[in-house]
């Protein structure tokens, strides 16, 4: 439930009312976790990395926006399936996300979105 609660803190950062995300996949070695916002319009995606708690979201246009959060350091959501190295995922609004050894990559459909490095680091573009 505190995961639950902590996507819901996130993704209501960024949208008005409140928000539920749930980790649609998680990288391996439980780096980073990531989900779109569940019904609500327009679609919010929203990646963490409970090492830290950086999290990072982004509509399905526009630039992205990260932040650290001391609610999302520890939020683990271990149900969620893998997206092994060299795989990609693919959801609604055109959001795609492709893990490797060095980090995880993810972009919306106007090409803008974040970096997740493996062990360290993030940048926005």
């Amino acid at each position: 439930m505190r995961n639950v609660l902590v996507i819901a803190f996130i993704v209501g950062l960024a949208l008005p009312g409140i928000a539920h995300a749930y980790a649609a996949f998680r990288t391996p070695g439980r780096t980073a976790y990531c989900g779109p916002s569940e019904g609500e319009r327009p679609i919010l995606f929203v990646c963490w990395t409970p090492s830290d708690g950086y999290s990072v979201s982004m509509f399905a246009r526009g630039r992205a926006n990260g932040h650290f959060s001391r609610l999302n350091t520890g939020a683990y959501q271990d149900l969620a399936p893998v997206l092994r190295f060299a795989h990609t995922w693919r959801a609604v609004a055109s959001f795609t996300c492709t893990s490797r050894t060095s980090g995880l990559t993810c972009r919306n459909g106007a090409g803008h979105g974040w970096w997740l490095g493996r062990d360290n680091g993030h940048r926005l573009f």
